[in-house]
């Protein structure tokens, strides 16, 4: 753990602490966005941690993961489970911890979800996005509704979503064709 590498530390002179390396061997994990390693003579060391945010879980045949913003996969906390963020399932190769997803799926996938979360409606309403292959296949709500996405910008499907959610909250169909 972190704490414990920090807590070898302990006595060691201040002189001879290598601030950087000490920073560098930090941002080997996977939970770690940056980290700035400083001292403060006499005897003070100062470590300031940028934690990476789950934003997605990941769903395989093999495990479940979270995901940042960036596509970097976490392993899941050790706190409670993160119900509140959208599922990303279909995955077929289960992923590394600390590693950066490439694939054009969830590329597309991560734009729905980093889209979804800068309006508050969608948001609220994402609950799953399914990929199959090197596309996804659909999109699903709280409402129980199923999206299928078009081939155009997901920033504009996103917005398009969000505007036909506002006005026809109420309607029957249980899919929506965005193609």
């Amino acid at each position: 753990s972190l704490l414990s590498g920090l807590e070898s530390l302990h006595g060691t002179p201040l002189m001879s602490l290598n601030a950087p390396m000490l920073a560098d061997s930090m941002r080997q994990h996977p939970r770690i966005q940056d980290v700035v390693v400083g001292r403060q003579f006499p005897s003070t060391v100062t470590v300031e941690v940028e934690e990476r945010r789950e934003v997605a879980v990941l769903i395989s045949n093999g495990g479940v993961w979270t995901i940042d913003e960036s596509r970097v996969v976490l392993p899941l906390p050790g706190r409670a489970w993160p119900l509140d963020l959208p599922v990303i399932s279909g995955l077929v190769k289960d992923p590394e911890p600390g590693s950066t997803l490439t694939d054009p799926a969830m590329i597309n996938a991560m734009e729905w979800v980093n889209g979804a979360s800068k309006l508050p409606r969608m948001h609220a309403w994402l609950s799953e996005i399914h990929i199959s292959g090197d596309q996804i296949s659909w999109v699903s709500g709280a409402d129980g509704r199923v999206v299928l996405p078009g081939e155009h910008d997901v920033i504009v499907q996103v917005a398009t979503l969000d505007a036909f959610l506002a006005s026809d909250d109420k309607a029957d169909g249980r899919i929506v064709d965005l193609s």
